[in-house]
C-alpha cells in the first residue's frame, strides 16, 4: 500500500460534519479496528500496489498500469490525481468514492526519446496525500532489442502488476478531442468522426460545364 500523509485541513474543517455510511466491507474494518485500537492515523483511501515500476520500455511506444484506489472510510470521499510530468499521463475518473468503493487509476508512459523517468504521483484525497513513486527506463531501438535478448529479462511473480502495450507509436494529439481517455482503454485513441474530402474544382471547369449545358439546351 502508498505511503499516505494527513490532509489536516479537510480533516479539521470538513470530515467532522460528514455523515457516516456503512457497507460489509467497512463493518469488517472498523471491527478490527475497535478489537485492536490503535492510535496512529488511519487514512480514508489505499492505492495498490505501492508504487508504480514499468521497468525497460522501448521509445515510441505507449505503456499503461493498472492500479486500484479503494475508499476504505466510513463516509464519501472525493479526490484527485496530480502529476507535473509531461512524460506521465493520469487516467480516471474524477469525483466522489463511495465507502467500500474501488476507483479503477492508470498511469500512462509513453516517449519519444529514451530517458530515465523517476517522478512522484499525488493523490489528494479529503483527508490524505497519497504518494505514489513512478519509474520507467525508456530505451532506444537498438538498446530494447539488446535488452530483450539479454539474461537480464527475468519472470514477473504471480500477481505483481505488469505495464501493457497500448500502442507501438505515439498518439496524435488530435485523438485527444474525440475520446476522452478511460482507464482499460486498448488503444491510443480514435478520432470521432471525419468530415467527407472536400475536392476542390476549377472554377473554369464549372463555367465551361454549364456553358455546355446552355448550348445542348438551345439545340433542342
Amino acid at each position: 500500500m502508498a505511503s499516505s500523509h494527513p490532509n489536516m485541513r479537510n480533516l479539521l474543517v470538513e470530515v467532522p460534519y460528514k455523515r457516516g455510511v456503512r457497507t460489509l466491507s467497512i463493518n469488517q474494518r472498523l471491527l478490527s479496528q475497535e478489537t485492536n485500537p490503535s492510535p496512529t492515523f488511519q487514512p480514508a483511501f489505499e492505492l495498490m500496489p505501492a508504487s508504480a515500476p514499468f521497468g525497460k520500455l522501448r521509445a515510441g511506444c505507449i505503456y499503461r498500469l493498472r492500479l486500484k484506489l479503494v475508499n476504505v472510510s466510513a463516509i464519501p470521499q472525493r479526490f484527485n490525481v496530480r502529476c507535473q510530468s509531461a512524460a506521465l499521463r493520469l487516467v480516471f475518473r474524477p469525483g466522489v468514492a463511495a465507502p467500500g468503493m474501488a476507483v479503477p487509476f492508470e498511469v500512462e508512459v509513453g516517449c519519444e526519446e529514451p530517458a530515465e523517468i523517476h517522478e512522484i504521483v499525488k493523490v489528494v484525497t479529503e483527508r490524505e496525500s497519497i504518494s505514489l513513486p513512478v519509474s520507467a527506463s525508456v530505451l532506444s531501438d537498438e538498446a530494447y532489442e539488446t535488452y530483450l535478448g539479454s539474461a537480464r529479462v527475468k519472470s514477473v511473480p504471480a500477481g505483481t502488476a505488469v505495464p501493457r502495450l497500448l500502442s507501438t507509436s505515439m498518439r496524435d494529439p488530435a485523438l485527444l478531442k474525440s475520446f476522452a481517455l478511460r482507464p482499460g482503454d486498448t488503444d491510443a485513441g480514435r478520432l470521432k468522426g471525419l468530415a467527407p474530402t472536400r475536392i476542390e474544382r476549377d472554377p473554369l471547369e464549372g463555367a465551361a460545364a454549364v456553358e455546355g449545358a446552355a448550348a445542348e439546351s438551345d439545340e433542342d
